[in-house]
């Protein structure tokens, strides 16, 4: 999939635009992030940076209510976000290559840690973990469920 953009949109409120998605527009700021307008809600930073906008665009997360595929085939979706907290306790590094101030990664050979962004809040958990093997998951569990008694997981197998 690639970007689109037909003639005529003009740059606004200080922004080019840069290509659109399926409900909405992307522009650039001048500090280099990018912004995302569907016309329904106020325009919101989808990345940081064009660097960290391709990555996500190459792991398919392409557009705002589009999530990020991972070739994990089982999946954890926390009622918290507790990303940050696990990967530290599992020393999980963060991928700064994904990674900005609207959402975070956490990545290792066999897990993946996603602290979602605030925008994504209507269909989407707050932090959802990939792995190839459900035992790693359940693994990665163990400690943080002892520290956040109300987090309900919800488990899932991705077709593949």
């Amino acid at each position: 999939m690639g970007l689109e953009i037909e003639g005529g949109v003009l740059p606004r409120d200080g922004l080019v635009p840069i290509g659109a998605f399926s409900r909405g527009l992307y522009f650039m700021a001048s500090d280099g992030a990018i912004l995302a307008d569907d016309g329904v809600v106020e325009r919101f930073v989808f990345a940081d940076s064009w660097r960290i906008f391709l990555e996500r665009f190459a792991l398919g997360h392409e557009a705002p209510d589009v999530i990020p595929g991972w070739p994990a085939r089982h999946c954890a979706s926390l009622s918290e976000d507790v990303g940050k907290a696990l990967a530290q306790a599992l020393g999980v590094p963060r991928a700064p290559e994904l990674s900005d101030r609207t959402q975070s990664f956490w990545t290792s050979d066999d897990l993946v840690i996603w602290s979602t962004p605030a925008y994504l809040e209507f269909c989407v958990s707050p932090c959802i973990l990939h792995a190839d093997e459900p035992a790693v998951i359940e693994q990665a569990l163990v400690g943080i469920q002892a520290n956040h008694p109300e987090l309900s997981i919800e488990r899932s197998e991705a077709a593949r």
